[in-house]
């Protein structure tokens, strides 16, 4: 039975939402199990991506760390190279600060930035 198709069952207490806030909390908890798409990526808890981005540790969501080399590959910076400075977890993709040979920075969001190897 989905959980659509429930009825919502009568407490003791009168309230007759229990099953119904159950299935909720089991799609929830699916999804941010799943955590394959971006979708998932503001459900993650701010510090473990803090530690994750300024400890250099990639995840399936968190594809730079800080003083990486990223170039960016479409927009009025497209072919620029600079260093990722910071992260803003404010949005549905995380957004990297990027900070050129200039001097100058700007806000991309992770789609739109490649890997550079570092020169040796």
């Amino acid at each position: 039975m989905r959980c659509s198709d429930r009825r919502p069952a009568l407490q003791s207490d009168g309230s007759r939402n229990f099953q119904r806030n159950s299935c909720r909390r089991r799609a929830l908890s699916a999804a941010v199990a799943e955590l394959g798409s971006l979708d998932g990526f503001v459900t993650m808890l701010p510090e473990a991506l803090d530690n994750d981005f300024f400890s250099g540790r990639k995840t399936r969501l968190l594809h730079f760390c800080v003083n990486d080399t990223a170039r960016v590959t479409s927009g009025p910076y497209s072919g620029r190279v600079g260093a990722v400075v910071a992260l803003d977890r404010t949005r549905n993709e995380p957004m990297f600060l990027v900070e050129f040979g200039d001097g100058t920075d700007e806000l991309f969001p992770q789609s739109v930035l490649e890997h550079v190897a570092d020169a040796v």
